[in-house]
């Protein structure tokens, strides 16, 4: 019920419901279960990271990078998810005493949760290694405006583009900069993963 109309949404590049779709994510993803997480986050890193990443509307950008930091880097690395697993556990054992064993040791297994959460951390730091020699480029493209030959294998989405493409990358950078400066001043006030206050 979310996936299709967001699929939806970012075929017809409509910025304000893209925008939304990543608010409720991320003010809402720290008490969703790591099963939707998983299934909606692996979607986006597979097929509109870079979409969402380099998209023309600063709001659209703004959101998914306070998504990527304080989500994914933050919370879902850090999240215990033994309270799921417990809620789970009862669950798939009311199954396995109507009589339904197959579906009991399909849906439960060990480290279940934490498989999930490392698949979704290994995408996003697939993603944000390329991210990071673009910004490398980036910066030596800013260094020395000659610089256009030199490019590392990752970075070949900013060979050939178009000078317009170009600015919004530089542009999609800076932003993204400024979002990560502001999560490292958030995270040296918050040391707890208990309680925390994410920013408006």
């Amino acid at each position: 019920l979310l996936k299709n109309p967001f699929n939806i949404v970012c075929d017809i590049d409509n910025a304000l419901c893209i925008a939304k779709y990543l608010w409720l994510y991320y003010k809402h993803g720290h008490v969703m279960s790591i099963i939707h997480m998983n299934e909606v986050l692996i979607d986006i890193f597979r097929n509109k990271f870079f979409v969402l990443f380099f998209h023309w509307s600063w709001q659209v950008r703004d959101i998914f990078y306070h998504l990527l930091w304080y989500i994914v880097s933050h919370r879902i690395k850090n999240k215990n998810y033994l309270k799921e697993k417990k809620n789970l556990f009862e669950e798939r054992m009311n199954t396995l005493k109507r009589g339904d064993e197959q579906g009991f040791y399909k849906f439960f297994q060990k480290d279940y949760y934490e498989q999930m959460k490392s698949s979704i951390l290994k995408e996003y730091y697939e993603k944000v290694r390329i991210i990071e020699v673009v910004r490398s480029v980036v910066k030596k493209e800013k260094l020395d405006p000659n610089y256009n030959t030199n490019f590392v294998s990752d970075s070949k989405i900013l060979e050939h583009i178009s000078e317009d493409s170009r600015k919004m990358v530089v542009a999609s950078i800076h932003q993204y900069d400024l979002v990560e400066k502001e999560f490292k001043a958030w995270e040296k006030r918050n040391k707890t993963c208990n309680s925390i206050q994410y920013p408006e």
